[in-house]
């Protein structure tokens, strides 16, 4: 499975959140999350940490319109 294949599994998903109240994309957070644990991330801060030192592969495929989101937004 490609990342892009990946990434359109996760822009199908009902977003819960009220949009006035969001920075950060649904599809983007779930996506940076399952590539982080599937690559030994085990907490939120490990994600985050992930998600920032492979941000110029993630910015190959996301638009990242609030930046990587910090480890609470995780979870």
């Amino acid at each position: 499975m490609s990342a892009k294949s990946l990434f359109s599994k996760f822009s199908t998903l009902t977003d819960p959140r009220d949009p006035k109240k969001t920075t950060h994309i649904l599809a983007e957070i779930m996506f940076i999350a399952v590539c982080a644990i599937l690559c030994g991330a085990d907490d939120w801060n490990a994600i985050r940490l992930f998600a920032t030192t492979k941000e110029k592969w993630f910015r190959k495929y996301l638009t990242l319109p609030g930046g990587i989101p910090v480890a609470i937004t995780f979870n």
